[in-house]
């Protein structure tokens, strides 16, 4: 935002990011319990910002977890039917940016 010749930047707020600030964390949470139904990447792989990561279910609903950066998938504790509860880490990165 410019006004009176100022600039001003503002960081939107996820209600969704449950895990606090990513890059910092260098990982992803469950926003609600569910169970993983598909895994779109495995261990080392490098990922671009919006990249689908995995697909969980919960309450009936699908929820696509994508990259919220650049970096190459760490860790990736669950497999495709566990049980996650809200706030389980779901995916570890190291960011690249």
């Amino acid at each position: 935002i410019v006004s009176n010749g100022q600039f001003y930047r503002f960081a939107l707020f996820d209600p969704l990011n449950r895990g606090g600030d990513n890059k910092a964390t260098g990982g992803l949470s469950a926003p609600m319990p569910g169970s993983i139904t598909s895994m779109a990447v495995v261990v080392g792989q490098s990922v671009t910002k919006g990249d689908h990561l995995l697909t969980m279910e919960a309450m009936k609903m699908e929820i696509a977890i994508s990259a919220p950066s650049d970096g190459t998938i760490a860790a990736l504790p669950f497999a495709v039917g566990d049980q996650v509860e809200q706030g389980q880490a779901l995916v570890s990165m190291e960011s690249s940016e």
